[in-house]
């Protein structure tokens, strides 16, 4: 009688130990998938590369072109976005840059009129796109035109002395051809 009872209890005890471990791994797996996403931006010779966006809002990415780890510009159903990784979104950009993008399985995507916001935030830390911008002068003449709360925003919080300028006339492409 008493080995039966001893076989109940620690049949028991081992089953909420493993309950206990479960929970555990599930946690650090969490943990360690977060670490991993992080990873791919800051430490790529270590967790690989971010991998280009699968989908976008409109559906499958047709073709995608890497501008530097984590970013690129895609094609999809024939409309064109520049892809914003989320862990370069969450570092570099600001909330009103986050809002103008639609988010799809780890990316935050941008039309090109909606992509001025988030280039002008980028461009200052990401060489590889600030190669990109033919023209200073028309991103902020898009700026201006069509996101002027966001200049406004800019002007007063984060200028520090070098608020975005405001040219009469630039043309409004300050990309050169998207290269998808």
């Amino acid at each position: 009688m008493c080995s039966e009872k001893h076989a109940i209890i620690r049949y028991e005890t081992l089953k909420r130990r493993l309950a206990a471990c479960q929970k555990l791994s599930r946690r650090l797996s969490g943990e360690m998938d977060a670490l991993r996403r992080e990873g791919q931006l800051h430490e790529p010779l270590y967790f690989g590369e971010c991998p280009p966006p699968g989908l976008s809002p409109t559906g499958k990415v047709e073709k995608a072109a890497r501008i530097g780890n984590g970013l690129y510009f895609v094609r999809a159903r024939g409309e064109k976005f520049l892809a914003v990784h989320d862990s370069l979104a969450e570092r570099y950009l600001t909330a009103m840059a986050a809002e103008l993008g639609e988010w799809e399985a780890d990316y935050w995507f941008y039309t090109p009129l909606s992509c001025a916001v988030p280039v002008s935030e980028l461009s200052g830390c990401l060489p590889e796109l600030a190669r990109r911008v033919q023209s200073r002068e028309s991103l902020w003449r898009t700026l201006h035109l069509y996101f002027p709360g966001y200049t406004g925003f800019y002007n007063d919080i984060y200028a520090g002395g070098s608020p975005i300028p405001n040219p009469d006339v630039a043309p409004l492409q300050f990309f050169g051809e998207w290269e998808v």
